[in-house]
Parts: C-alpha cells; sequence; structure tokens
C-alpha cells in the first residue's frame, strides 16, 4: 500500500508512472498531449505547427488555439490594400515597395548591364557584367564552346582527354599524327590484324563493290542455258557460247563429232587398222593407190599387196585381155 491504498499492477516498465484509479495505484504510459521518459522528461506532442517568426511588414500572422491554449496552425497573410514602406535592408537597398538589389550575399554589384552572353564576374570587390572570351566563350543558354586550336598538348594532364570527352565524328584525319601507326586490332571490333589489313592495298576500286559483282557473277555461273559451256574470251572473261563445229556437247557432258567433221589431216599417219574399216564399205577402185597400166596386184614374199606386171607364157592388157605366147617357155607359133 501507499498511505494505505492498494497497489495494483506495478510492473516497473520504462517511463511509466503510477496513477490511482480511486481503489488502487496502477503503473501505466503517460500520452496522448504529453510523454515522460525515465529521467523525469516532460514532453509535450506536437501540435504541426512550425517553428519560427511570423508577420512581417507586408504580412501579418494568423493562429487556430485549441480548447487548451495551444496553437494548432500558424501562418502568415500578406496585408492587401496596403503597399509595404519602409527602408530595405540586406542585400536590398532603397525603399519599399521598390527596392533594388544591391548585393548578392552581402557583396556588391558592381556594373550589371544586361549584354547578350555576359555573366557575372567577382573582381574581389563587387559583382561586373563581363563578357566571355578567350579559350572558351558561352551563349546566353549557358552552352559553352571551346576555340578552334585553343587546346594545347601543354593545357593537358597525361590521359586527360577520354573517349567520353570527344565527340562522335568529330575526329578527322588531320588531327591523327603522321607517325601515330595506330594498331589494326584498335578498329571497329579488334578482328582485324595489320596484315590482313594491309591486303586492302591490292583492291583497285570499293571493296563492297567488287564483292557485290564477284556476287552477280557467281550467281550467273550458277545459271546457264541449255548445252552450253563457258569460255574465256580474248579479255580473258568468261562467256557463255554453245560448242559448234567439228564436235558439239550435250547438257549431260556427252561429246559428239559432227558428220564429215574427221578429214585426212586429222587421221595420223599409220593409223587406220583393217579392223576400222566397215565390212560393207565398198570401196571404190578409183580411190586405191594408182596402178602401173597392166600391171596386177599381186601379194609378195612378205606378204605386202604389190603393184606387178604379168609376164612369162601370158601377157595381159590394162583391158583384161589375156594373151597367151608361150607355153612353158616355147614359143607359140600358128596356133590357128
Amino acid at each position: 500500500r501507499i498511505n494505505g491504498a492498494t497497489l495494483g499492477t506495478t510492473t516497473a516498465t520504462s517511463n511509466n508512472i503510477l496513477v490511482a484509479n480511486g481503489t488502487q495505484w496502477n503503473s501505466v504510459s503517460m500520452s496522448n498531449d504529453a510523454t515522460i521518459d525515465n529521467a523525469g522528461s516532460l514532453t509535450l506532442s506536437n501540435t504541426g505547427v512550425v517553428a519560427g517568426l511570423y508577420g512581417s511588414s507586408t504580412q501579418v500572422p494568423a493562429f487556430t488555439v485549441d480548447s487548451k491554449g495551444r496553437l494548432t496552425v500558424a501562418a502568415n497573410v500578406t496585408i492587401s490594400g496596403t503597399a509595404p514602406g519602409g527602408a530595405a535592408g540586406g542585400d536590398l537597398s532603397g525603399n519599399y515597395p521598390n527596392p533594388t538589389v544591391s548585393a548578392i550575399n552581402g557583396a556588391a554589384l558592381g556594373s550589371t548591364v544586361l549584354t547578350d552572353r555576359n555573366i557575372l564576374i567577382s573582381d574581389g570587390t563587387s559583382w561586373n557584367s563581363r563578357t566571355v572570351s578567350g579559350d572558351v566563350t558561352i551563349d546566353n543558354t549557358g552552352i559553352t564552346a571551346i576555340g578552334s586550336g585553343k587546346v594545347l598538348n601543354g593545357m593537358l594532364a597525361g590521359d586527360a582527354i577520354t573517349s567520353d570527352k570527344i565527340q562522335n565524328g568529330t575526329i578527322i584525319n588531320e588531327d591523327i599524327n603522321i607517325n601515330a601507326a595506330i594498331d589494326a586490332t584498335k578498329l571497329i571490333d579488334g578482328s582485324v590484324s595489320n596484315a590482313e589489313l594491309g591486303y586492302i592495298n591490292t583492291l583497285s576500286s570499293n571493296a563492297q563493290t567488287q564483292l557485290d559483282n564477284l556476287g552477280t557473277q557467281i550467281a550467273g555461273i550458277n545459271t546457264l542455258a541449255d548445252g552450253r559451256i563457258y569460255l574465256g574470251d580474248n579479255t580473258n572473261t568468261a562467256q557463255e557460247v554453245l560448242m559448234t563445229g567439228d564436235v558439239t556437247i550435250s547438257n549431260s557432258g556427252v561429246t559428239t563429232i559432227s558428220a564429215g567433221a574427221v578429214t585426212s589431216g586429222k587421221i595420223q599417219d599409220d593409223e587406220i587398222a583393217n579392223s576400222d574399216i566397215n565390212s560393207a564399205a565398198g570401196i571404190e577402185f578409183s580411190k586405191l593407190e594408182s596402178l602401173p597400166s597392166a600391171n596386177i596386184i599381186v601379194g609378195n614374199s612378205s606378204g605386202v599387196p604389190t603393184s606387178t606386171s604379168v609376164s612369162g607364157d601370158a601377157t595381159i592388157s590394162n583391158t583384161g585381155v589375156v594373151t597367151v605366147g608361150r607355153i612353158n617357155g616355147a614359143t607359140l607359133g600358128t596356133t590357128t
């Protein structure tokens, strides 16, 4: 008990206090309009009003107070119908309602003529309107431009200019040192070697054009008229031609010697054998080798047919008439 009053729930919870309910003392937490910590420090609940100074020469404060005397709303209300007056201060000079800006954060303004593309530059005493010149200029939208030929090698720190600082499409041939010796592997995706790049020296015209022409030629080779062949002309260019003359060719590659195409000059001497002559050839006598008058063909001792005159007991004329003049070498007399 406390002074005879019964103790109820008295758990020593941090920040709790003992509060009587008319019957007993109980441990409860303080809430709503105020809270208390275990050091006894009391904190009022936030009403939502922003701490600060309200009211000015052109505004009056407006407040809302609740039933407990607390400010729950605070705001500034502009005074209407009355122009502000009095001397201006701070960075403003002159008097209200038309003061003049005479400084920036306490630094005085010098010449501030609003010249196109000028900027405010401090001289250590005041801010002044000045034209940007020299290596870099600026336009009235704030875009700066480095002057042509203004960036010298001595102005740059080693490796200071990286790829992202170079505008795309800006570097031209004249910008590259004649002794740069740029490695071929740094071209496009790095897949071309120096040796492969050297092959370009052999190109006589645009590489793509040559490839396109080659593609057209290859496409042309894939199509060839029935029975035709490709044959190089006097300019060393393949042309589509039809094989004619002594020999022709079919679309299956079979060649055929034309009728009457094989002449004597095309047959090698001593090449025609008996088997080459058709059994029904019917070669005319007039096409045999010439034979002396009244001679006949007789096989010699070597078995070779030979032109021979008929002599001895009988002779023969060139009309085939045989005359017997002897019998076993004896001359015939009158044989009527």
